[in-house]
């Protein structure tokens, strides 16, 4: 992703993983990790501060991509 403050590319500061749909076994489970991305230009306002996220679906396999 690119900062939509200055343009520059953005790096990884947290990743997490999002479990939804596990706690009842008539509904589908869904794991989902999302990496929280910062600014790393040291001349940006935003720098080191979260401009977005990216999720990437683990799980169920058939939605991973």
């Amino acid at each position: 992703m690119i900062c939509p403050e200055c343009g520059l590319e953005t790096r990884v500061g947290a990743c997490w993983v999002e479990v939804s749909g596990d706690d009842r076994p008539d509904t589908a489970t869904r794991v989902v990790r999302v990496q929280q991305l910062l600014c790393r230009n040291p001349r940006c306002p935003k720098k080191d501060r979260a401009v977005g996220q990216a999720r990437c679906v683990l799980y169920p396999p058939e939605e991973a991509q």
